[in-house]
């Protein structure tokens, strides 16, 4: 897709996400850069790939947050491997969609998301919860036009997460 074209388009799909989730991006330009780069490249498939771990990750964390009943050592030890693992893969995805978006993106992106900081990783759930709604609008509106899930992928809407 031309670079014009997938400007326009990823400025609209950020805006309607942005209303679906009423306003609650947090990282709003990011995830533009990332829709745009991602139709530019083709790679949308791999962006709702993304989604789908940062969504999973956003839940996760959440439930390891919230401390609503005690969690073991064992289940919680369980619960950070599969956190680390799935970080893993969200930051390997997300290189590849930026692979070949230049060196001026992939600093900001590696500054921001990738470093090993604790401002890096509160950014990086930051990210994760605005591809969340990514995932959420995507699941609503039945994949983008582009970049269709299979059938299978686009209806689940989480991975499950390990039982205590």
């Amino acid at each position: 897709m031309a670079k014009e074209t997938a400007i326009k388009k990823a400025s609209v799909l950020s805006e309607e996400i942005n209303r679906f989730s009423k306003g609650k991006l947090k990282q709003k330009e990011d995830i533009e850069r990332l829709i745009d780069i991602s139709l530019e490249q083709n790679k949308i498939p791999l962006l709702e790939e993304a989604a789908f771990t940062a969504k999973f990750l956003y839940g996760l964390l959440s439930i390891i947050q919230r401390g609503e009943s005690p969690i073991d050592g064992e289940v919680f030890s369980r619960y950070m491997k599969e956190y680390t693992e799935n970080l893993e893969k969200l930051k390997g995805d997300l290189k590849e969609i930026l692979k070949e978006a230049g060196s001026f993106i992939n600093e900001i992106f590696t500054r921001k998301y990738f470093a090993l900081s604790q401002e890096s990783l509160e950014n990086m759930h930051e990210l994760c919860h605005d591809l969340n709604w990514y995932k959420m609008y995507v699941n609503e509106k039945g994949g983008y036009s582009k970049g269709k899930l299979s059938e299978k992928r686009r209806l689940s809407t989480k991975r499950k997460i390990p039982a205590n």
